[in-house]
């Protein structure tokens, strides 16, 4: 019997659960394999309970796909720990007497098909190939979360997109307050911000527009030299819907 397992960092705000949850939720619509969820911290199941759920629910074929923006410590370490295994990739985790083949999924932001998931954010605000985008990260001391992000920024541009910057709330540069108002000088009527986040949290609703001179995470107006410039935000990557079929795929890759 076959399954699927997303796990996310876990917050004690309600958001990241809810985008996971909804997530697992669409997956499960499009997938005969029974999806389960857990949090590395912080909110219920955690991985330890979840994964002996699976065992007693008779499943010996799991596919592992962390809902995290980037690898690193976390998916890499905790994680493996977490279920019972030595280290990561190892393919084998017995419990309670049951053995389950484990498949690895690298982080859902390292996918290919997340750069389709910022081109619809940026179709759905009425952004064409011309319109300024900045896509934001959390950022990281590690280099993977970069690298996922700037991936992701290469792609969108590959795909037609001819001013897609890249910039990072903190720990490590391009910041926010370094690349917009290079993007404002542009006097464009409009500016597309896509935070590259698995959910909205106080980064997106306080942080991140404080720095971008906006009211909330629903946009605002800035000025240059006289003129008003629309600043468009979206509703950060994690949450979309396209994301379940993002996983749908990778579970098609592992199964079908």
């Amino acid at each position: 019997m076959n399954g699927i397992l997303v796990i996310a960092y876990g917050s004690s705000l309600p958001y990241a659960e809810a985008a996971l949850k909804a997530q697992c939720e669409r997956l499960q619509n499009l997938r005969s394999e029974k999806v389960y969820y857990a949090s590395h911290r912080a909110n219920k199941p955690l991985i330890a309970d979840t994964v002996k759920q699976i065992a007693a629910d008779g499943v010996d074929r799991l596919l592992v796909i962390p809902f995290f923006i980037a690898d690193g410590e976390i998916t890499k370490d905790y994680i493996p720990r977490e279920m019972g295994l030595k280290s990561y990739g190892d393919r084998c985790l017995e419990v309670d007497g049951k053995k389950i083949e484990i498949i690895w999924g690298s982080a859902i932001g390292t996918d290919p098909g997340i750069a389709d998931v910022i081109i619809k954010r940026i179709k759905d605000r009425n952004g064409d190939a011309d319109t300024p985008v900045l896509i934001i990260g959390h950022g990281s001391r590690n280099k993977e979360l970069p690298e996922a992000v700037e991936a992701a920024a290469e792609s969108v541009r590959l795909a037609g997109y001819r001013n897609v910057r890249v910039a990072y709330n903190e720990f490590n540069g391009p910041y926010i307050e370094d690349v917009f108002p290079e993007m404002v000088a542009l006097n464009e009527d409009a500016i597309i911000i896509v935070p590259m986040f698995i959910a909205c949290g106080l980064h997106l609703k306080v942080e991140i527009p404080e720095k971008l001179g906006i009211p909330d995470n629903r946009g605002g107006i800035v000025k240059h030299n006289g003129k008003s410039i629309e600043v468009r935000y979206t509703p950060a990557v994690g949450e979309d819907e396209y994301v379940a079929e993002v996983l749908a795929k990778r579970a098609a890759k592992a199964f079908d």
